[in-house]
């Protein structure tokens, strides 16, 4: 066995797709009854993943397919159970077994899918428990989803065991300790989140009750049918008042994120949504488009008519047709074209409506659980068409809160009409199976390369600009920007240089005063932020972006005082100076101080904070042709500020011809 494990392995490392492959058999025999027993599968999981540093096998699709073939393998034990129920338990060599099998189909009819998750991660009682509940009758609605999160969680524990294990034995037994504290820490946070959130779903609902019954008797007085049917409402059980609450709560939440959400529109800032967008290029991939395209799909006018065609039909069947809902769907229809034509809106108001009538179709939990899809093609929808340039955030942002605003509101005046017990206005069953099939017929459609949904056209920034060097010297440089907008987090970073001249170039001329890139991002040097006592030039850096766009070049170099490191970062600019000697691209970078401080010995952070100008001094020194200049900025608020600037280029960039 231990051969065969080894030939494997040595396998994998050759042939990338076919370990991943391989990884997804293993996983899937490891829960069949006998042949489970007599596969390693877990053992050679993980040395397969020990590969996945080294950069001969991939992550994600290791992962995956291990995955994968542990739901494979669960379905067809349990299916296996279905067929040939308790007969399969009391065959050879099951019957050599009755201790096991007695404890496990004793789990199984107590703790039913707990027992279930636990034995994926239990050798030889994942061969039995499937088939047991097959055998058992546990109908197959419960049993999908809980393989499917055990198989996930499976997986990646394992992939992720195995990458642990090649990042390096070594630097591992150093970690080890606080990685097992973190774990205890961060497990203890979850149970302690789980039984909170356990003890408000218990809790809560009574105690909004009371507050809601305190707060709103005082409306209830009064002989107007409004007052009467609130104090009707007020008598009627705990839960109908906590919904009206919640309603309410989300109908004020809403309403008030559409003001903002407008507001933010309304005030965009080109340059910013010039770096978020170029931020979310980098999701532009081959793979990448056809996925968000497709789920754009959903957002297609033609198909939301349809479903809204769908949805009224149900209602006019049902002989309610709540003019709430047809006011909600042309309010959308008026705010996204408003707002910029994109029909964020209108999809989040008619699906948010498909949800709300889910939940009181299907009563809980299963109108709750059938919810929870709906408002992921909401989500995804959306984030789907930022990312392909459809629609901006804000626009997105201002569907989303209004659809929440209107299914606020419907919700209260449901509630509000039929809390005595009187079927509420929903489309019925029929129409969310219309809707479901319209909505899954635009997606395979755009799949299938019909054009629903078009992109726009990529928009050409047009050729670089172009400076002589004299020019660029005798102040064109100060048309550059001068600081540099983090994406997330507050503050600006000045750019205090700017590199006419090669990358190389660059790299040779600091390389000699001691200046020198950092180390990649791999498993190994991130676990090296967990070590109390790291050396600055043995950590990564983390990339910052410049209007979206990753650094170009990052260097860095040992400052004067122990756990401190200077840190220069340069990124490509729209601008080139040509000079005697050629053209260059125009490189602007910000210089940053970085502070190691070790956290009760445990790990390693950062703090970073602007260059002084003695460390300006100094990354001037190892420049042999330089300027310095001064730039002056107005900010929106306060007094005008001004900084250096260093413009740096090769010798022979600027010599004479």
């Amino acid at each position: 066995m231990h051969g065969l494990h080894h030939a494997i392995v040595t396998f994998a490392g050759h042939h990338a797709l076919l370990a991943c492959v391989l990884a997804g058999v293993l996983a899937s025999t490891e829960t069949l009854p006998v042949l489970g027993a007599l596969v390693p599968g877990t053992a050679t999981i993980v040395a397969i993943a020990a590969l996945v540093p080294s950069g001969a096998i991939p992550f994600l699709p290791l992962a995956f397919s291990a995955a994968v073939g542990a739901m494979v393998g669960d379905s067809l034990s349990y299916a296996i159970g279905r067929r040939y129920g308790r007969a399969l338990l009391t065959s050879w060599p099951l019957r050599r077994h009755p201790a096991l099998i007695a404890k496990a189909e004793e789990g199984v009819a107590k703790h039913g899918g707990k027992t279930l998750l636990v034995s994926r991660f239990t050798p030889g009682v994942r061969a039995i428990v499937p088939p047991l509940a097959g055998a058992l009758g546990m109908p197959t609605s419960r049993f999908v989803p809980i393989i499917v999160a055990a198989g996930l969680i499976w997986a990646f524990a394992h992939v992720g065991l195995g990458l642990a294990i090649g990042a390096g034995l070594e630097l591992l037994g150093a970690v080890a300790g606080r990685l097992a504290l973190f774990v205890l820490v961060a497990g203890l946070l979850v149970w302690l989140t789980a039984r909170l959130a356990l003890a408000l779903a218990r809790r809560l609902p009574p105690l909004i009750a009371r507050a809601a019954g305190f707060l709103l008797a005082g409306l209830a007085r009064g002989d107007s049918p409004f007052a009467r049917r609130l104090a009707r409402v007020l008598a009627s059980p705990p839960r109908t008042v906590t919904a009206l609450v919640l309603m309410a709560l989300l109908l004020a939440g809403g309403a008030w994120l559409v003001g903002a959400a407008l507001d933010i529109l309304h005030a965009q800032v080109s340059g910013n949504v010039t770096a978020l967008r170029n931020a979310l290029a980098v999701l532009h991939t081959k793979w990448s488009d056809p996925v968000l395209r497709a789920l754009a799909a959903t957002g297609n006018r033609w198909l939301l008519g349809a479903v809204a065609l769908a949805v009224l039909a149900g209602l006019a069947r049902h002989r309610r047709l709540p003019t709430l809902w047809v006011a909600g769907l042309l309010g959308a229809v008026l705010l996204d074209a408003s707002t910029g034509g994109a029909p964020a809106a209108l999809e989040a108001t008619l699906y948010g409506m498909l949800a709300y009538a889910m939940v009181l179709d299907l009563r809980p939990p299963r109108g709750r659980l059938g919810a929870v899809p709906v408002a992921l093609v909401i989500v995804l929808a959306a984030f789907a068409r930022v990312v392909l340039g459809l629609s901006m955030l804000a626009e997105e942002g201002a569907g989303l809160a209004f659809a929440l605003a209107w299914v606020g509101l419907s919700g209260v005046a449901d509630i509000l009409r039929h809390h005595d017990g009187e079927e509420a206005a929903t489309p019925g069953k029929a129409s969310h199976a219309a809707a479901a099939v319209l909505v899954a017929l635009g997606v395979v459609l755009q799949s299938a390369g019909v054009a629903l949904v078009v992109p726009p056209a990529p928009r050409d920034a047009g050729p670089p600009r172009v400076l002589g060097f004299a020019v660029w010297r005798e102040g064109a440089w100060a048309t550059m920007p001068a600081t540099q907008a983090p994406l997330l987090g507050s503050g600006q970073n000045p750019l205090v240089l700017q590199w006419a001249g090669s990358d190389a170039a660059l790299a040779r001329q600091l390389g000699r005063a001691g200046w020198q890139r950092p180390v990649a991002w791999t498993p190994r040097t991130a676990l090296g932020w967990l070590l109390p006592q790291a050396d600055p030039a043995a950590l990564p850096v983390l990339p910052h972006l410049y209007r979206g766009e990753p650094d170009q070049m990052v260097l860095i170099h040992a400052a004067t005082a122990p756990g401190r490191r200077l840190v220069l970062r340069l990124w490509l600019s729209r601008t080139e100076v040509a000079g005697p000697a050629g053209r260059y691209a125009l490189l602007v970078g910000t210089l940053s101080e970085e502070r190691l401080l070790r956290i009760y010995g445990m790990l390693t952070m950062a703090r970073s904070r602007h260059a002084t100008p003695a460390e300006l001094d100094t990354l001037a020194r190892a420049f042999p042709a330089t300027a310095w200049v001064t730039a002056s900025e107005q900010p929106p608020v306060g007094p005008a500020r001004t900084q250096r600037v260093l413009l740096a280029w090769p010798p022979a960039a600027g010599a004479p011809p």
